[in-house]
C-alpha cells in the first residue's frame, strides 16, 4: 500500500530539482552551443541564464549575437541595448550593436556605434577594422586607411586586417601597396582566397599577367568562383 501511495505522489508532485543550474552554468552551456553553431539551443540557455539573473549583461549580449546570426537584427539590438543599460562601460556591447546595424546596411548608425566602442575601449583592433570597412563602403577611403592602420598597429597577426587594407589601396589605384598588403595577409593565412584574388587583380592592373594568373588559379582552387571566370577570359588571352 505504501508503494502504491508513493507512486501516486510522484505523479502528482514532480520531483523538485534540489540543485538547480546557476545563471553562469546556463551561460556556459549557451557559449558552447553558440560556438558549435547550435544557435537555437544557445538562445534557450542564454534566456535561462537571464531568467535566473535579470542583470546578466553578458547573457543579453550573447543572446543578441545569436539573433544577429539568425538575421533577427531588431530583436538583437534590443538585447544588446539591455546589456548596455546594465553596463555602459563595455566596448564590446557597442561593437556588436554596430555589427547589427552594419548588417542591416545602416552605415551611419554602424559608424556611430563602432566609434562608441573605440571611445570606450581604445585598444580595440576589430572595431577599427570594421569601422574602416564601413568607411570603405561609403567610399571614404582615406578614413578607411587610417582605421585599418590602427587595427594593424594593434594586432599585426590578423590576416583580414591586411586584406581589407589591400582592398582599399587597390581601390585608390595604389596597386603596389595593395600587393604588399595581400602578400602580408597570405603570410599569415595561406588559405585566404580573397587575398589571392585581390593580389591577382593588383598584379593584372600592373601588367604582371603571369603572377596574376597564378593568383587567380590559387583563389579558384580555394573556391573563389569569380577567379575561374577571369582565368578563362584574361589568362586565356594572355596565353595567346
Amino acid at each position: 500500500m505504501r508503494v502504491i501511495l508513493l507512486i501516486v505522489l510522484l505523479f502528482l508532485f514532480p520531483v523538485i530539482n534540489l540543485y538547480p543550474q546557476t545563471a553562469q552554468e546556463y551561460y556556459n552551456q549557451g557559449i558552447q552551443n553558440f560556438y558549435n553553431d547550435d544557435i537555437d539551443l544557445a538562445i534557450k540557455n542564454f534566456s535561462n541564464a537571464i531568467e535566473v539573473n535579470k542583470d546578466f549583461a553578458e547573457a543579453y549580449l550573447m543572446r543578441g549575437r545569436c539573433k544577429i546570426e539568425n538575421d533577427n537584427f531588431e530583436e538583437a539590438i534590443k538585447d544588446i541595448d539591455k546589456a548596455i543599460s546594465i553596463n555602459p562601460n563595455d566596448g564590446t556591447f557597442y561593437f556588436y550593436k554596430a555589427s547589427a546595424f552594419n548588417q542591416m546596411k545602416d552605415l551611419d548608425q554602424a559608424l556611430f556605434f563602432y566609434s562608441k566602442a573605440i571611445n570606450v575601449k581604445k585598444d580595440y583592433p576589430d572595431a577599427y577594422n570594421d569601422r574602416g570597412v564601413v568607411y570603405k563602403n561609403k567610399e571614404l577611403y582615406e578614413l578607411a586607411l587610417d582605421d585599418m592602420d590602427s587595427a594593424i598597429n594593434l594586432n599585426s597577426k590578423n590576416a583580414k586586417y591586411f586584406l581589407n587594407r589591400g582592398i582599399v589601396h587597390s581601390l585608390l589605384k595604389e596597386y603596389q601597396k595593395g600587393i604588399e598588403d595581400f602578400t602580408s595577409s597570405l603570410k599569415i593565412d595561406t588559405t585566404l582566397k580573397e587575398a589571392y584574388f585581390g593580389r591577382g587583380m593588383a598584379y593584372y592592373m600592373t601588367t604582371k599577367a603571369d603572377e596574376a594568373c597564378a593568383d587567380f588559379k590559387a583563389a579558384f582552387d580555394l573556391g573563389f568562383e569569380k577567379a575561374g571566370e577571369l582565368m578563362r577570359d584574361l589568362c586565356k588571352q594572355n596565353d595567346n
